[in-house]
């Protein structure tokens, strides 16, 4: 084949998969209400099941934390209030859906509702050894 003709045809390829991710759209929750919690209390309630997702009284950490499936030392740059503040959602989806479909929707409705805006970065963070010491090791056995 010649040069030019492959260079066309990786053109077409290319511009077909620019159209077609172009064209999808994200899966997202048929309805969803997002409201400030007013519990008082410090703990998280979730419920799932095939058409629907619940949370109640989760700060916005916990939920960036399970959608995306990150650790919280992996979030940074978050306002405070994403600790503090918390909230009741209630989400259905318009067909069954499994937990990975969820979770999608999920990043959409956080992104959506409280403008989210990310980017993946590696780092590098410190490394710590732990050695024994010239006089040898201190620690003991504890008591049963």
């Amino acid at each position: 084949m010649p040069q030019q003709q492959r260079k066309s045809y990786l053109e077409v390829i290319f511009l077909l998969a620019a159209i077609s991710a172009f064209g999808q759209t994200r899966p997202a929750f048929e309805v969803a209400s997002v409201k400030p919690s007013r519990s008082g209390s410090l703990a998280i309630g979730n419920h799932f099941d095939a058409g629907r997702a619940a949370w109640s009284n989760v700060p916005l950490t916990v939920l960036i934390q399970n959608s995306y499936r990150v650790q919280g030392y992996q979030v940074i740059g978050l306002p405070a209030w994403a600790d503090t503040d918390r909230w009741d959602i209630e989400a259905k989806t318009e067909a069954p859906a499994n937990m990975a479909a969820k979770a999608e929707m999920m990043k959409a409705l956080i992104e959506d509702r409280f403008h989210l805006g990310f980017h993946m970065e590696t780092r590098q963070l410190p490394e710590f050894n732990l050695e024994i010491a010239k006089n040898g090791l201190k620690l003991q056995i504890s008591p049963p």
